[in-house]
């Protein structure tokens, strides 16, 4: 009998067809999003897209109301934050930020840079610390 469950081996409109559709019904019903480490949805997701880069860094369009309000002097911390805990990535450091104006000098986003080639290391360095136990990652200290 598991063997024709296994096999999925039961004519439609059998009780053990009705049976099977009923289990699979409950698991994707009631299986627990923590299972699978489902996340929400993020809101505003689309506020920050990810370009296609060369030269071992990274670039991610950004929409100018995420930003709104931050000086110029916090846009690369304020950006570093937001990047974190959208992408769930300690490592990520948003190295340069460049605003995008169209020819009436309106802000229309920014373009932000980041070092893949730092992210790589600190990621090659955490790991070297932890497995001969020098203590902190690097990415924790910071």
């Amino acid at each position: 009998m598991l063997k024709r469950f296994i096999l999925w081996d039961f004519p439609r409109a059998t009780w053990q067809y009705d049976v099977m559709v009923g289990i699979i019904l409950a698991f994707i019903f009631l299986t627990p999003r923590d299972w699978f480490r489902d996340q929400a949805r993020i809101p505003n997701a689309s506020s920050i897209a990810m370009l296609p880069s060369e030269n071992g860094s990274l670039v991610f369009f950004v929409e100018p109301e995420l930003l709104d309000g931050i000086p110029d002097s916090q846009l690369v911390e304020r950006l570093t934050q937001v990047l974190r805990t959208r992408t769930s990535n300690r490592r990520l450091a948003v190295t340069r930020v460049e605003p995008i104006l169209n020819s009436e000098g309106s802000c229309k986003g920014y373009l932000a840079s980041l070092d893949l080639d730092r992210m790589i290391t600190d990621a090659i360095f955490d790991f070297a610390t932890m497995a001969l136990g020098w203590g902190a990652p690097a990415a924790d200290s910071r």
